[in-house]
């Protein structure tokens, strides 16, 4: 739990988060459709947004109005959602433009669909990590429940995509259309190896953030004196 927030740590969390959301809100409306929520993409970003948003409402109840009800809940996003969203984000983020330049993707036609694309398979990649650095954030080290939950996230997703694509003939991604079986093993054996990379890189994240803090380079969430005029203290 939280001690005391920084304004630095606040004034950034407002700046990157809010801008995530304004950005996210704004295609979620123009975007969405039925066939959305078939997009691995889709849902990733949605939840990290939706992840960072409530993680903002966080910080704004604290710092502003000096309260701990939510931090239960910010305890909760930052120190443990996040470790199963965030390496989902890298994971979208590797695989789209993997298969982008394999000639996998084909909604990349028109200048909103390339922005779209590249909120969607960077920026919000970005704004996770961005939320790992600047915010307070317990060092997270291997887990293997964590691990699981990431793969039953997984599992749980290629469970959707499968119906749509072999029962309803609706595939999400054109790669999938008329996929033989042993191509698609091979999909699901990449998919899963590339996740665990992902989830090593966010330990490496953590990694490097507590090493930058050992030698004082980043100083945005470091605890400080509870009569420092920079931060907002508990109400204890």
């Amino acid at each position: 739990m939280r001690k005391t927030i920084t304004t630095k740590e606040f004034t950034l969390s407002c700046i990157f988060n809010g801008l995530n959301t304004i950005i996210w809100a704004y295609f979620f409306i123009t975007t969405l459709t039925p066939k959305t929520f078939l997009f691995l993409t889709s849902i990733s970003g949605d939840l990290n947004s939706i992840y960072l948003l409530l993680s903002l409402i966080c910080d704004i109840s604290y710092f502003c109005f000096n309260s701990e009800k939510l931090e239960i809940l910010n305890n909760l996003l930052r120190n443990k959602v996040s470790n199963i969203l965030n390496p989902m984000s890298y994971l979208v983020t590797i695989l789209f433009w993997a298969l982008f330049f394999m000639g996998g993707m084909d909604d990349m036609d028109t200048l909103y669909y390339i922005i779209f694309n590249v909120y969607e398979h960077i920026f919000i990649t970005l704004f996770v990590i961005l939320d790992i650095i600047v915010s307070q954030h317990e060092r997270h080290y291997f887990s293997k429940l964590t691990l699981l939950f990431i793969y039953i996230y997984l599992i749980l997703y290629g469970v959707v995509c499968g119906v749509s694509t072999f029962v309803f003939d609706n595939p999400p991604y054109p790669f999938l259309k008329k996929i033989k079986t042993y191509v698609l093993i091979i999909y699901c054996i990449i998919f899963i190896f590339v996740t665990f990379i992902c989830y090593l890189f966010h330990i490496f994240i953590y990694k490097m953030k507590y090493k930058c803090m050992d030698k004082g380079i980043i100083l945005v969430n470091e605890s400080i004196g509870p009569n420092s005029s920079s931060s907002r203290p508990s109400s204890e």
